[in-house]
């Protein structure tokens, strides 16, 4: 993506080439970042709370953060209605309502089982995060901004596309609008 010849030997932190430390350096940064990006439904899992797990204190239910949780999406109480949360240092969810319910985005580590377009995006927001170490010019970094968020986009888009989560999310008008060229 960088148009860069050599292709990386090693990425490792002692590298011989500056080119695979940075790519050391910015692989997990940029994988988090686009699991994070949006709620995937390749990486979505409901949890069920046990009414052990839940604990009041301070006029607020507090729950345990799950622990292979990268992003809590959503909260729900008992009849399956969202409700408000706040996230404290990613230890404890709490609510003013019990939850009974919370959907997270987990993070998933094997890139191989990750859908293409979503590959893709993270090989985008990759060479955006390594685009100054690689080329120096400022011209490069705008340009692979610009790539990596619609390829982020377009990944979100087959994501919603696919999934019923995503419809519900998106919406079908905001769906087609984004696959038309509408819309971001």
């Amino acid at each position: 993506i960088l148009r860069q010849e050599n292709r990386l030997s090693v990425i490792s932190p002692d590298a011989p080439s500056k080119v695979e430390r940075a790519c050391y350096q910015s692989y997990e940064s940029s994988r988090l970042e686009v699991l994070s990006s949006y709620g995937w439904s390749f990486v979505k899992s409901d949890k069920r709370v046990r009414n052990g797990d839940l604990h009041y204190e301070d006029g607020r239910y507090r729950i345990q953060y799950p622990s292979d949780a990268l992003k809590v999406l959503a909260c729900y109480d008992e009849d399956g209605h969202k409700i408000p949360f706040t996230v404290r240092g990613l230890q404890h969810i709490y609510s003013l309502q019990p939850v009974h319910r919370i959907t997270y985005i987990f993070d998933e580590e094997d890139i191989e089982i990750w859908p293409p377009l979503v590959r893709d995006a993270f090989a985008q927001v990759l060479a955006k995060n390594l685009c100054m170490e690689v080329t120096g010019r400022a011209a490069d970094k705008q340009l692979f901004d610009i790539q990596a968020k619609q390829a982020v986009q377009l990944a979100r888009t087959d994501d919603a596309r696919i999934s019923s989560t995503g419809s519900e999310v998106y919406g079908k008008n905001h769906i087609y609008e984004c696959m038309c060229g509408r819309r971001n």
